[in-house]
């Protein structure tokens, strides 16, 4: 969802005087709150949009209600042709996607772009904007938080006893799922994870915060004075907060990977089967590990599950290579 917030401040630019509404899943919607480039929030239930047949009843009364208000376009960034289909209903004058041959059907405006070599905020970007224009610009993505939302993170961080003083280390060990799909293959592994940590609360004056959801609860089993694991018992809201608290962020292809992006947060982000050109963050602090010269790599791309045994891309970056990206970070004063 974040990716998008690039194709979002480009679209408003274009159209400084429009009104735009934001269909999305509730699960994610989180993200956009206080973005000025939205005008209204159209929350959808996960379950329901993430299979063409999964209450039908519901699809429709929605679509009733959208055709209320008159929209001059539609911009499609997911290229679903049921979804375009339902929203085919809304009679638009205008509906903008992605060209995928007969998957767009119901576009009015079909757009060329290459999807496998480029930045996924940048692709979206690529609807509004010439896509040459956007294909090798390092586009940053928006997350918005309030002054409030800061200050509670730093309160909540005083009353755990984490200061100035302390370099605090954000962990993702799990996630990489959305509704619909999982992404094990993503997963650095458990075991690498906790000899990460280890190492690092061996650190003076080192604070390590574990992040994710409710899924990710008791994943770490290390009880360490100076660990802190906020999985599935904070809102995503003040869980970006604290995450733009972090000195360092730590994880593989997941949500807040690109929280952390974002907040513009160092990160060290491990990638295996998916592509680092198309999902790893941008930002200049951030160093990417990767296995680039396997031949089997990037497996898992848009949805599409490699049948990987070894796991061999991931298997290959040791803690000592993460431990290394760290040290290099902190060498040339990003973290």
């Amino acid at each position: 969802m974040l990716m998008t917030t690039p194709f979002l401040r480009e679209l408003k630019k274009k159209y400084p005087d429009s009104t735009i509404h934001y269909m999305v899943g509730k699960w994610s919607k989180a993200v956009l709150v206080n973005n000025p480039n939205v005008d209204k929030i159209i929350p959808l239930e996960d379950k329901e949009w993430i299979r063409p047949t999964n209450n039908l009843f519901n699809k429709f009364k929605k679509i009733l209600s959208l055709r209320k208000c008159t929209y001059d376009s539609i911009y499609f960034l997911d290229g679903d042709i049921w979804i375009q289909g339902l929203l085919f209903l809304i009679k638009s004058k205008k509906r903008v996607g992605f060209y995928k041959g007969r998957k767009s059907l119901f576009l009015t405006k079909k757009i060329k772009s290459n999807k496998d070599t480029m930045y996924l905020a940048n692709y979206f970007s690529s609807l509004v904007k010439n896509t040459k224009s956007v294909e090798n610009k390092i586009t940053k993505m928006e997350l918005y938080l309030t002054d409030e939302e800061r200050k509670k993170a730093a309160n909540f961080l005083k009353s755990n006893k984490i200061n100035s003083k302390h370099k605090v280390i954000g962990i993702c060990v799990g996630g990489a799922s959305n509704p619909g799909t999982t992404g094990p293959l993503k997963k650095w592994g458990l075991d690498k994870y906790e000899s990460l940590i280890e190492r690092l609360l061996k650190g003076l004056n080192t604070k390590v915060i574990i992040f994710g959801g409710k899924k990710d609860m008791g994943l770490i089993k290390i009880k360490h004075e100076n660990l802190l694991d906020l999985s599935g018992k904070i809102p995503l809201r003040d869980s970006c907060a604290i995450i733009g608290k972090c000195n360092l962020f730590i994880t593989h292809d997941t949500g807040p990977m690109h929280i952390a992006g974002a907040l513009n947060v160092p990160m060290v982000a491990i990638f295996g089967p998916t592509s680092p050109i198309i999902f790893a963050p941008q930002n200049k602090n951030s160093i990417i590990l990767h296995k680039k010269k396997l031949k089997c790599v990037p497996c898992l791309e848009w949805g599409n599950f490699a049948d990987c045994k070894d796991h061999k891309c991931m298997r290959l970056i040791r803690v000592a290579d993460v431990l290394l990206a760290i040290k290099k970070l902190h060498r040339i004063g990003l973290s």
